[in-house]
């Protein structure tokens, strides 16, 4: 009887978990070399690592990424540099779309709203600290935070809006998708708008150690860049990195 093959162990940032899942599927079904996720918001990905939760790569932020490169954390050489997404804006499905092309009108749709859906930035999500920053700057923080639907990632967010409990939402663009029953309403304008870059890298804690699958790891990581699949990264809210 064949011995199954050991599973890549990835940790990854919320904001690529609707891609990576589905190239996680494709590696699979091509390799046969299965893949276990644990999605956390960046802030969520190092409290783990801190408290010594092994796995083969991590994906993060471009900037948390470079920062365990610094610490010595990863496998020298192997970061790779996927792309970026924005802060966007959502409402539920069937709802007319909003005009947030200006910092004005955006200003105005989330100070008029019903409520509001975001990532608590006590959890560390980069899109939701971005928003209250953003809504600090415009002077309605105060008003907004009274009738915020604060979230733990970018999934609930989605459902959130999708299930009528918050009138909007606010998330990466790529992670729409997470649920059903959202309309975007696109990216935060670009004066103020937040891309942000990702990275993935593998860990030393995982991936150099004995029986690990470093091999496999090091081809799904390899395969994260490939040129055949910059179009499935493009069609769901990121930019590919060149």
């Amino acid at each position: 009887m064949l011995e199954a093959a050991k599973p890549i162990v990835v940790l990854s940032a919320g904001a690529v978990e609707y891609v990576i899942r589905q190239l996680g599927q494709r590696f699979t079904a091509a390799t046969g070399t299965p893949i276990e996720f644990t999605f956390r918001t960046i802030a969520g990905v190092r409290k783990l690592l801190a408290e010594g939760q092994m796995a083969d790569i991590v994906v993060g932020t471009s900037g948390a990424i470079h920062e365990m490169e610094e610490a010595g954390t990863l496998v020298a050489g192997t970061r790779a540099d996927i792309g970026s997404t924005e802060t966007g804006m959502c409402v539920r499905e069937g709802a007319a779309v909003p005009d947030i092309s200006t910092p004005e009108k955006l200003r105005d749709l989330l100070a008029g709203a019903r409520s509001v859906a975001y990532s608590d930035p006590k959890v560390g999500g980069s899109s939701g600290i971005y928003l209250v920053a953003f809504m600090d700057r415009m002077g309605i923080l105060a008003d907004v935070q009274k009738k915020s639907f604060l979230c733990k990632n970018g999934e609930d967010i989605v459902r959130a809006v999708a299930s009528g409990e918050a009138e909007i939402g606010s998330t990466f663009v790529s992670e729409f998708p997470l649920a059903k029953g959202v309309t975007s309403a696109g990216a935060i304008p670009l004066a103020f708008g937040n891309a942000t870059s990702y990275a993935a890298a593998l860990l030393k804690s995982g991936s150099l150690q004995p029986g690990s699958n470093s091999d496999a790891a090091r081809r799904f990581l390899a395969s994260l860049r490939s040129p055949e699949l910059r179009t499935v990264w493009s069609s769901n809210g990121f930019t590919p990195a060149a």
